[in-house]
């Protein structure tokens, strides 16, 4: 009598690329003169990725000081206070990791 062995496949996830699918930039953001806003970029990636902001096409790069009007957060996020006129433009949060990359964009317009 011979016994058969069931055969299990594991498939096994080393990691993927990032991806906004889930929780993209909003695609049109306000705030007003002298107010606050959140730019939040939230991508699911394995590894985590590295995150790059752009404003209007332009590498932005915010100061990782609080004390800074324009900020990036340590996860990544930008906080803006005192909101201006001239914060106004189109936001784009780039990922990447050692698998591929994506990127979300979203409008800020502020409002007087």
């Amino acid at each position: 009598m011979s016994k058969k062995c069931p055969l299990f496949y594991f498939n096994f996830v080393t990691g993927f690329a990032p991806t906004f699918r889930k929780y993209p930039l909003q695609p049109n953001l306000y705030g007003i003169i002298g107010g606050n806003v959140t730019l939040i970029c939230q991508p699911e990636s394995a590894p985590q990725s590295e995150k790059e902001w752009l404003k209007n096409g332009q590498a932005f790069n915010p100061s990782t000081d609080a004390q800074d009007r324009v900020t990036l957060l340590s996860n990544g996020n930008v906080h803006i206070t005192g909101l201006q006129q001239s914060d106004e433009g189109e936001y784009e949060c780039k990922a990447t990791n050692i698998h591929g990359s994506d990127s979300t964009r979203g409008q800020l317009t502020v409002l007087r």
